[in-house]
């Protein structure tokens, strides 16, 4: 029998996991160009960078669970799902503001782990811009990709890892917090 204690444990465990990973990725970000080859570089970023994903993913339906065992909605855990909260909103009304803003971050991750597991790898390109006229910088990007109806847009690693990353865990942190 599973009980509050435990979903709280692997809610903190999966949050350590993809910090890890993030922490991880951000190195592999730091040494790109220290690689001897460059495809080794793109090989280590890509890896953390998916298996932060994954890990935050895995996280909604964890969340899902704990949310209704503590608020005692009585769905059944053996089929619930993150999305399958919104259908029951009578006993989590004052989560909603951090479910629907957690709901849109998690589109993006969603669509990313689902396209990367079912159809394709997630491809990252890079490409060069100027800071200043005499201030090359490279960027490395993650190509569009289509999930469904849904089109993303090329969106850049650093965005990711840092901001995108930082935005995510603390709605989800929060949501831990209070529920």
């Amino acid at each position: 029998m599973t009980n509050k204690i435990n979903y709280l444990e692997s809610l903190q465990f999966k949050l350590k996991s993809a910090e890890y990973h993030n922490k991880k990725g951000k190195e592999s970000l730091h040494k790109y160009g220290l690689f001897e080859k460059e495809e080794d570089g793109m090989v280590a970023l890509s890896s953390e960078l998916t298996a932060m994903m994954l890990t935050l993913h895995s996280l909604l339906d964890i969340l899902a669970q704990y949310i209704n065992e503590k608020r005692e909605m009585g769905l059944p855990s053996e089929k619930l799902y993150f999305t399958w909260l919104f259908n029951n909103q009578d006993k989590i009304i004052d989560l909603l503001p951090l479910l629907n803003k957690l709901r849109e971050q998690s589109e993006y991750i969603t669509d990313y782990c689902n396209y990367s597991k079912h159809q394709n790898l997630i491809a990252l390109s890079d490409y060069w811009t100027f800071l200043t006229t005499c201030q090359p910088t490279k960027y490395h990007i993650i190509t569009p990709f289509k999930k469904g109806t849904r089109e993303h847009t090329a969106k850049h690693v650093t965005e990711l890892i840092y901001k995108d990353y930082e935005s995510f865990t603390s709605v989800l942190e929060d949501l831990i917090e209070i529920v």
